[in-house]
């Protein structure tokens, strides 16, 4: 049997959990047009990442205190 193994950052971790749960909307609502899975996927991904970015644009963490 062949096996995947994957070491995520942990930044990429929080990536995946937040992109895994847009992700999973997509798939349960209601679609208009036909949009394969794989496309839902990468725009959750890329939903994900900006939302990342957004996120560190509006917040300074602890740790980027001087």
């Amino acid at each position: 049997m062949n096996r995947t193994y994957l070491r995520l950052q942990e930044t990429e971790g929080y990536l995946l959990a937040a992109a895994s749960r847009i992700y999973a909307a997509r798939l349960q609502a209601p679609r208009s047009a036909a949009v394969s899975d794989d496309k839902l996927m990468k725009q959750a991904i890329t939903e994900a990442i900006e939302l990342a970015k957004t996120i560190d644009d509006a917040v300074i963490a602890d740790s980027e205190v001087d």
